[in-house]
């Protein structure tokens, strides 16, 4: 299991603070995607030097907006009520693990397509395999590294705008069986049956067949 993409249906070493980033690279990159729209990044992170370093980090992206959570319930909540584009997740939280609070908000039609990022101190290979097997898009280690975590970032925001971009294709020209077909697939992560699936699209448009398969591939299924 790996990373999902979805259909539309209806305590660590301090980061370095005040780092120094590069302007134009941030910039260049902020226009990853560009659609006019202000996107919003979910933060889930107990530690205020970590929040502080992704918050400078934002702040140079005029293209999004940064929502905060201390708490794992929180983030939920906040997730089910603004429908962020990406969500950032620490591992180690006060009340539920970052890992059982990805499990709840996969279990959730309104927020199971949401990108999930994992930015923690367990920085252990097994411990980086376990968080990619429960389904996180990337798993980034502290002390964060500022050029991974905007690489990160941009690739989960591409994702969701095609994710974003393909549902309203498909939703347009394809029979909702088999959209509601290629949706199970895709939440279960089975690669092979996507890919067999996409040979049914292609009988209603060879270009969403073709922009599935490619983006089956970005997924990066583990």
């Amino acid at each position: 299991e790996g990373s999902v993409f979805w259909f539309e249906l209806m305590s660590a070493a301090k980061p370095q603070l005040d780092v120094a980033i590069d302007e134009p690279k941030a910039l260049a990159q902020s226009e990853v995607g560009s659609d006019a729209r202000v996107r919003t990044v979910l933060y889930v992170e107990d530690n205020p030097a970590n929040m502080k370093l992704v918050e400078q980090i934002i702040a140079r992206r005029p293209d999004l907006r940064l929502l905060s959570a201390i708490t794992g319930t929180l983030g939920i909540e906040l997730a089910h009520a603004n429908q962020p584009d990406v969500i950032l997740m620490d591992i180690n939280l006060p009340d539920i693990s970052g890992i059982d609070a990805l499990r709840l908000l996969r279990k959730d039609p309104a927020t199971e397509h949401i990108p999930l990022v994992a930015i923690s101190a367990n920085a252990m290979p097994h411990d980086i395999e376990k968080g990619l097997q429960a389904g996180f898009f990337r798993y980034l280690t502290k002390p964060i590294k500022v050029d991974e975590f905007i690489d990160a970032l941009n690739s989960a925001l591409e994702l969701q705008r095609t994710r974003s971009k393909l549902s309203q294709e498909a939703l347009a020209v394809l029979p909702g069986s088999l959209v509601e077909l290629l949706r199970e697939a895709a939440l279960a992560a089975d690669l092979d049956r996507i890919l067999k699936l996409s040979r049914q699209v292609e009988a209603y448009d060879r270009d969403i067949a073709s922009e599935l398969r490619v983006l089956a591939s970005r997924s990066a299924y583990q």
